[in-house]
């Protein structure tokens, strides 16, 4: 068993315990905000350069670049927490929380327009790229997981204790 106290000449400090789950989500953090880095500006690129397929109404268009951009900082904010995560830092907790309440209304947001987008025609297709639309629809749900279960995670009590012991050992 692991001693939380290490020796020093005359006294004890308090070491705290990293919980598995911060490391896997540090670890999932850095990878989904490689990915979402990585990934938005070639998404900007193709909504700049058209769709011979697509046609989309400018005001929503617009929203979709806007919040591509935005995408683009929240991967990169989400690659800072798991870097942060697996140094163990002591408010990284507090912000892995207001990440995942902002992405989890930013998602509701989008699906909103989105689906707004479809019952009202803001953009149209060949028929050949409808099953694009049902997958689209069908996938809404699973943008909500990983910020979810995020959220979960940092506000269980182990996570919790860890992150309030490393407070309290500074």
């Amino acid at each position: 068993m692991k001693n939380n106290f290490s020796s020093t000449s005359h006294f004890q400090t308090f070491v705290a315990e990293k919980p598995t789950a911060i490391t896997v989500l540090g670890v999932l953090n850095c990878v989904f905000g490689g990915i979402g880095i990585l990934s938005a500006p070639i998404s900007i690129f193709r909504m700049i350069s058209g769709s011979k397929t697509i046609e989309i109404v400018w005001e929503y268009k617009i929203w979709l670049l806007v919040d591509s951009i935005a995408g683009i900082g929240f991967s990169a904010w989400l690659l800072a927490l798991g870097i942060s995560l697996l140094k163990f830092k002591r408010w990284v907790r507090r912000s892995s929380v207001i990440y995942s309440i902002i992405v989890i209304v930013r998602h509701i947001i989008r699906s909103v327009l989105y689906l707004a987008a479809l019952s009202l025609g803001w953009f149209t297709m060949a028929q050949n790229q409808w099953i694009a639309v049902i997958v689209g629809i069908f996938s809404l749900p699973l943008g909500l997981i990983y910020p979810v279960l995020l959220l979960i995670f940092m506000n269980t009590a182990k996570v919790k204790q860890a992150f309030k012991s490393k407070e309290q050992a500074i």
